[in-house]
């Protein structure tokens, strides 16, 4: 379940004049630290020169099932991203990370060359001289090589020589899409009475392991942004590609109409392609040179 506690403020000059309408915050916390923020929120008020009046003990909790679909509104908005990053300025453009951008198979090889080489030239390394720190830098720096590698590829396929600004534009009537995220390479210009719907696919990305209630929030992970258009075209922008929980937070205030839909997917999963196999390279290394002093010095 998802909580958004909601703390209200009632505000006035002195004590005979009326309530005005109250002030509405809404804070995404868990309960255990409820009390905790009510304390500081207390101390905050009276720091400024404001007379506390009352206990806060009234919560308004608002819960919504795990992996289930939810309008875009001011409160799940704030629960999803968090209030503070809600109250910055609404951000209307967003660069677009050609790096993180997807590559056709044909580049694949290209890219990870210089990894299998200094893979190759690390075990030898070991082989000959048992240096496992000498192994590990030229594993490292080939890893680095790639990454450079795949940048390169990236700019110039995605780019194609033309130095159009690659980033999404939204504004209050239309969004501006750039010429990456389609195969004719022809920017989009989308009016928002178009717009038939917006789906957005999210999930935490996280700290911590099993239920354990130590388990730790990170952030929202938003996997991708679908769009769908009156004229039948339906588009799909990957989240890792430019700031998408910013996004997130001006689809809201800029009125458009959005659903926020929690898929049980496991966030940055790319993580896993990098440090997996390096920790096996590691290990293998470091037992590979064990077993050479072994055999060296104790056979």
């Amino acid at each position: 379940m998802h909580n958004t506690y909601k703390v209200i403020l009632h505000v006035k000059d002195s004590q005979q004049a009326q309530f005005p309408e109250p002030i509405s915050i809404s804070l995404k916390v868990k309960q255990h630290k409820l009390p905790a923020l009510v304390q500081q929120c207390r101390k905050e008020l009276m720091s400024q020169g404001i007379n506390v009046v009352g206990q806060f003990d009234s919560v308004s909790r608002k819960d919504w099932p795990t992996f289930s679909s939810v309008p875009l509104d001011q409160d799940t908005v704030k629960a999803f991203i968090g209030i503070k990053l809600f109250n910055d300025p609404i951000k209307l453009q967003y660069p677009v990370t050609l790096f993180m951008l997807p590559l056709p198979r044909q580049y694949f090889h290209q890219v990870w060359a210089s990894s299998y080489i200094s893979f190759m030239a690390a075990l030898f390394i070991l082989y000959s001289s048992q240096n496992i720190v000498a192994a590990t830098v030229v594993a490292l720096f080939g890893v680095a090589v790639s990454a450079v590698r795949r940048k390169l590829i990236c700019d110039k396929h995605y780019t194609q020589g033309i130095t159009n600004p690659n980033e999404i534009v939204i504004s209050e009537n239309s969004l501006v899409i750039p010429r990456v995220y389609f195969e004719d390479k022809q920017v989009r210009q989308i009016e928002k009475s178009a717009i038939k719907s917006i789906n957005i696919e999210w999930n935490w990305y996280k700290a911590g392991d099993g239920d354990s209630a130590l388990r730790q929030y990170r952030r929202p992970f938003v996997f991708r942004v679908n769009i769908d258009v009156s004229n039948g075209e339906s588009i799909t922008l990957a989240g890792q590609t430019f700031d998408s929980n910013k996004f997130v937070i001006a689809l809201s205030q800029l009125g458009y109409s959005a659903t926020l839909t929690q898929i049980p997917k496991i966030a940055a999963v790319w993580r896993f392609y990098i440090l997996i196999p390096m920790a096996i390279a590691l290990l293998g290394m470091t037992g590979f040179g064990l077993y050479s002093l072994y055999i060296r010095y104790l056979v």
